[in-house]
């Protein structure tokens, strides 16, 4: 059962547009400015708009379909990873939750040598991490925590960000929150441009204050600036609350200066209104859709607003997470703190098809775990769509008689071809989870039959089994250390399966699997990876499938040895391995089980 869903809300000036439910009225819902707007300029107006689906995935993809297309927004979900590189390559973070937030793992260590240590020890030990997030620390703070100056403080940098830039060969995404009302760009404090100044925050007026400020963060390595703290800044500031024009306003200056300098924006602490407010800001890319982390906290639960940013063709961004579980919690901000899921976060850092960027102290990281998400030069292995929630979940949440927990769908597309995953944790009961429910993820390619598998890492670990219209995926009972992750594949035209990399998260990834080719007498699948990387492409043959087509199954079987593994028979799995050349591709090819 899928039942039908309705998403309601703003579809143009949303910063100052809400939304009441009244029961009293009979269960009535009205939409209206904010009652704090003091005036209303002429011909000033707002529209609603009304979307409806078959389940709440469905009709929340109509929806942020209907709102890009209003504000003539060609964002594109597929095209974000091309203009932002933290949603394509692997970063460091020293978000709160990291080790080195607020902390630099000694007093008598500055955060340049930190960061520099951070980065000698992942090039030391063939870490790929591509770019830096730099947290509030950074910067001078002035009144009510706000921003002073926002450039690397002399005691943090005394070199600055752009010699940390060009010693590390790294980008950085950089943080940023509310403006203190001293701040010293205000021409009340002796700045240089117009400010709006209250007791607790200040605005900046002025178009080109945003492009003085994005285009000297460039200078210095920045490639994403995120704006944190953003329901603080317009629940803070009397002025936006009171405007029925100004919060817009603000956030298409710092919107359109990024998009003129080529960067991106990340979204961060931010209402709805400010994401539905981004489909007229094309540099925003991505939304934060997790609480801050702390080891062991459950900010890894991102199914449901994973929706809202996928919607509006958004990555998620998950926060940060540790990949061992221990890391001498000496700091003063998470004394003694232990993360005992590392699988999980590295695992839904992955699927949210967003940043993926851990926090760990030096000589801290389990590179192997951190090598599930990307290939050895750190090119991310993503889904083609985030993780969310899937509507059976959301159905018994509402109706009852249903899976409780957390059970999640994604898929990954190549040459028209899709691979379905499924994830569960904290799974109360057993739920079967049917190839209609995984009908939007399957595609229009699926012809109804395929196999589902499960496992990480060699053959001899992995378990296939067939589904149908009338089987589905038989997903156990779990909890947060025994998380399971499904995927199903489609038949090729000769009867065999490509199952993928399985020692990643995500096994048929379009960043590694270019391209799938096959007739009735060979397969042909074109990998990309790093020169020199090992890949190993897992294919399944079932006999039973196979027959009538002799020349294909014949010298399959024949040829292999050792590397075939038997699984629940009839199936067999064959393993072939790619050493990737220098061109950065190669073609794995059946039945000569060559990769060249």
């Amino acid at each position: 059962r899928r039942q039908a869903a309705v998403v309601m809300s703003a579809l143009t000036n949303p910063m100052t547009v809400s939304m009441v439910h009244t029961r009293a009225r009979g269960n009535a819902l009205s939409w209206g400015l904010l009652g704090s707007v003091a005036s209303v300029p002429a011909g000033h107006s707002f529209e609603v708009v009304v979307s409806a689906g078959r389940g709440v995935n469905a009709a929340m993809r109509s929806w942020g379909a209907l709102v890009l297309a209003r504000h003539g927004n060609r964002r594109a979900f597929g095209g974000l990873a091309l203009r932002d590189k933290s949603l394509s390559q692997l970063g460091y973070s020293t978000d709160n939750g990291g080790y080195y937030y607020y902390w630099t793992g000694s007093n008598e260590t500055s955060y340049e040598e930190a960061m520099l240590q951070v980065a000698a020890y992942a090039k030391e030990n063939d870490i790929p991490y591509r770019y830096m997030l730099l947290d509030s620390w950074f910067y001078t703070q002035g009144i009510n925590a706000g921003v002073k100056d926002w450039s690397a403080r002399s005691d943090v940098f005394p070199n600055g960000l752009q010699h940390l830039h060009e010693a590390t060969n790294m980008s950085f995404q950089l943080h940023n929150r509310y403006w203190a009302p001293d701040t010293v760009y205000a021409k009340q404090n002796g700045g240089s441009y117009e400010f709006l100044v209250e007791e607790q925050y200040a605005l900046p007026l002025e178009s080109r204050f945003w492009e003085f400020l994005l285009a000297r963060a460039k200078s210095w390595g920045m490639s994403v600036y995120e704006q944190d703290w953003l329901h603080n800044e317009f629940e803070g500031m009397h002025a936006l609350l009171e405007s029925a024009t100004l919060a817009r306003t603000w956030l298409l200056q710092m919107g359109d200066a990024a998009e003129r300098l080529g960067l991106s924006i990340q979204y961060c602490m931010c209402y709805p209104r400010h994401v539905i407010q981004s489909a007229e800001v094309p540099s925003v890319t991505q939304m934060r859709v997790s609480q801050d982390y702390t080891a062991g906290n459950d900010q890894w639960r991102v199914g449901i607003t994973s929706m809202l940013a996928y919607a509006l063709a958004l990555a998620p961004s998950k926060d940060t997470f540790w990949t061992t579980e221990a890391q001498n919690s000496d700091t003063p901000k998470h004394p003694g703190a232990t993360e005992p899921y590392t699988e999980l976060q590295a695992m839904v850092a992955t699927y949210t098809a967003g940043p993926v960027a851990p926090s760990d102290i030096v000589n801290g990281t389990n590179r192997e775990l951190l090598l599930r998400s990307c290939t050895t030069a750190g090119d991310l292995l993503h889904p083609s769509r985030p993780a969310t929630i899937m509507d059976a979940v959301l159905e018994a949440r509402v109706f009852g008689d249903g899976p409780t927990g957390e059970l999640w769908s994604s898929y990954s597309e190549v040459s028209g071809l899709r691979w379905a995953h499924v994830i569960a944790a904290e799974l109360k009961a057993p739920h079967e989870v049917s190839m209609r429910a995984l009908s939007s993820d399957l595609g229009e390619s699926w012809r109804g039959e395929g196999v589902a598998y499960t496992g990480i890492g060699p053959a001899d670990n992995i378990t296939v089994i067939p589904v149908s219209p009338r089987r589905g995926i038989p997903v156990g009972a779990c909890g947060k250390s025994d998380f399971q992750l499904w995927h199903v594949a489609p038949f090729l035209n000769n009867g065999w399966v490509l199952l993928g990399e399985t020692s990643k998260w995500v096994p048929v990834a379009p960043r590694r699997v270019l391209s799938v080719y096959s007739t009735d007498a060979e397969v042909r699948v074109q990998i990309h990876g790093a020169p020199g990387e090992n890949v190993n492409m897992l294919f399944a043959n079932n006999i039973q499938v196979q027959r009538g087509q002799p020349t294909l199954r014949g010298a399959l079987h024949d040829a292999v040895s050792t590397s075939q593994t038997d699984v629940p028979a009839p199936w067999k799995v064959l393993t072939v391995n790619c050493v990737v050349p220098e061109s950065g591709t190669a073609t794995v090819m059946l039945p000569s089980l060559k990769c060249g």
